[in-house]
């Protein structure tokens, strides 16, 4: 789903900054997209802040950004489990 999110977000994104009357907009909307592909850095490093920044980017992407933030909190919360999991064996 996080993919599926980015690619509309982008193609979105790429719209808005192709028509002048929207250029500004669209220079917002590339911000918050800067944000939301932070997902893939959260994938590395597993750090709570950067999901978060990453669900703030999807979330001025209503209503499609609603699937990305799904996904990037599914994301957080497998890592969570793996973490309890792992604990649970090294006990």
């Amino acid at each position: 789903m996080y993919i599926l999110s980015l690619i509309i977000n982008l193609i979105i994104v790429s719209i808005l900054l192709l028509d002048p009357h929207y250029k500004p907009v669209g220079y917002f909307m590339l911000f918050a997209y800067s944000l939301s592909l932070l997902g893939f850095v959260y994938k590395i490093t597993k750090t709570k802040s950067i999901g978060y920044l990453a669900m703030a980017g999807f979330a001025c992407f209503i209503p499609i950004g609603v699937i990305g933030m799904i996904g990037m909190a599914k994301l957080m919360e497998d890592q969570k489990k793996k973490e309890f999991i792992s604990e649970m064996d090294n006990d």
